[in-house]
């Protein structure tokens, strides 16, 4: 599954929001799946769920915060990696290591992600 455009409760409770507050901001989202018996949801949806949260007067203020401390964390996920032409350079060996290496920092990007993913996930199953 790719890591960087889903999200689950559980993560989010991972990432710092009550599962309260994670099942109010994920309640008008339509599951994209599941894992296990967990609705899984696109990530970009639950941000601007999250906005459109913040934007009602009525919520307090220390949900206000959590959710303005959760939204740095998972705009950080999005996968906002834009592909280069390697082609067009003069030095054909340079573009040739430029394009291996942008190959490999998307891989670790996408490793760190699904690691991090990980880690809300069971920070979310455990958290008191």
């Amino acid at each position: 599954m790719n890591y960087r455009q889903q999200i689950t409760r559980t993560q989010l409770k991972g990432y710092g929001i009550s599962y309260y507050q994670a099942k109010a901001v994920t309640k008008n989202l339509v599951p994209i799946g599941q894992e296990k018996r967990t609705n899984v949801y696109y990530l970009p949806d639950a941000i601007a769920s999250i906005k459109e949260y913040l934007a009602k007067p009525q919520i307090k203020e220390k949900t206000r915060q959590s959710l303005i401390a959760v939204l740095p964390k998972l705009i950080q996920q999005l996968d906002n990696v834009t592909s280069m032409i390697f082609g067009n350079g003069t030095d054909p060996e340079l573009s040739e290591l430029s394009k291996n290496l942008l190959l490999q920092v998307t891989k670790t990007e996408q490793s760190l992600t699904k690691a991090k993913a990980q880690v809300a996930t069971l920070q979310g199953k455990y958290k008191q």
